[in-house]
């Protein structure tokens, strides 16, 4: 069992939660937590619910890292996003929240840093998840900067020159709040391999 796994595990043990999983932009759950106490058809439904809700937020307010904490009838939901999807906390009204806060400020950097680790590992993937980042933030204006990027290829100098373009291009005529933290936002995935 990887990190990660065991860290989702972790959170379904404490008192008052119900299950946690991952999920991806697409709305798919790539890990889910043992126990879980909501149903499999449960679970996929509330995921394509809430890649389609982190995915409109995080365009809206140019992160991938949005948090949401929504508070029901019987439990709430607690939705850490990170950049390729999202962490999902099903909790019970009488969870103890201030230790799952605790858990989450110890594990959520270790599915934070495995996803980022994952793409800067592969270079297809890192383009992918630049253009990605470009369809995300700039919506409809998205293929504006996407052949930029797109003959970069996988080549890392490459990419963070068409990242730079793709940043001017943007700034001057598409949106100048978005252009930095999109031009950030991609840097991450692009490091030197020094």
């Amino acid at each position: 069992m990887d990190d990660a796994q065991a860290f989702i595990n972790q959170l379904a043990t404490l008192v008052g939660v119900q299950g946690a999983f991952v999920f991806d932009q697409g709305g798919t759950i790539k890990q889910y937590s043992t126990p879980m106490k909501v149903s499999r058809d449960q679970g996929v439904a509330l995921a394509r619910t809430l890649s389609r809700t982190l995915t409109g937020m995080s365009t809206a307010h140019g992160s991938s890292f949005m948090d949401i904490d929504l508070v029901y009838g019987e439990g709430r939901l607690v939705i850490k996003g990170i950049s390729q999807g999202g962490l999902c906390i099903i909790c019970e009204r009488q969870a103890n929240y201030s230790l799952l806060n605790i858990t989450l400020e110890q594990g959520l950097g270790l599915l934070r840093g495995s996803d980022t680790a994952q793409v800067k590992e592969d270079p297809a993937k890192m383009l992918e998840g630049i253009i990605t980042i470009a369809e995300e933030m700039l919506g409809d204006h998205a293929p504006k900067v996407i052949p930029i990027l797109e003959s970069a290829g996988s080549d890392r100098q490459k990419l963070e020159q068409a990242i730079q373009q793709a940043e001017k291009m943007t700034r001057m005529f598409i949106n100048k709040e978005q252009a930095g933290k999109m031009a950030q936002r991609m840097r991450e995935l692009v490091v030197n391999e020094d």
